[in-house]
């Protein structure tokens, strides 16, 4: 086989912005971006020089800015209210955070009640073949 045979693909030059940065709506769904990254990972161990660089929004040093300028709003309100850790997080990442909050419920309340519907449907498989004629049940029970 050529393909496992085949050396592999050169790291990114130094300095490289990431590519997903640049990619399109679909490439972004489906991880197309990151396929070179992907394929030299297979090929050998990724090391540092082969990572691409962040941009700017995306560096922790950008965001915990962002977020420690908020937070100090939060702090000096004059109002009188107490600082709101939820609306410094709502003024750092906006719409983000809540969407990211409604999936994490959603992926929290499926994991819990897939077990549960799980077994109704089972219960409802045992009542059903219970009720048939004998002649139907060995048809549907192999």
């Amino acid at each position: 086989m050529t393909f496992m045979k085949s050396k592999p693909p050169p790291p990114p030059q130094p300095n490289t912005l990431i590519p997903e940065a640049n990619a399109n709506v679909f490439s972004k769904l489906v991880f197309w971006w990151a396929g070179n990254i992907m394929r030299l990972g297979y090929k050998r161990p990724l090391e540092k020089d082969d990572l691409y660089d962040l941009n700017d929004p995306k560096l922790a040093r950008s965001v915990t800015d962002e977020f420690e300028k908020n937070w100090e709003k939060e702090c000096t309100r004059k109002d009188g209210k107490n600082p709101s850790l939820l609306r410094a997080l709502n003024r750092t990442f906006g719409f983000k955070f809540w969407i990211s909050g409604i999936y994490r419920v959603l992926g929290d309340i499926l994991q819990v009640t897939s077990p549960l519907i799980i077994q109704v449907c089972i219960i409802q498989k045992g009542a059903l073949n219970i009720y048939r004629p004998s002649s139907a049940r060995r048809y549907y029970t192999k």
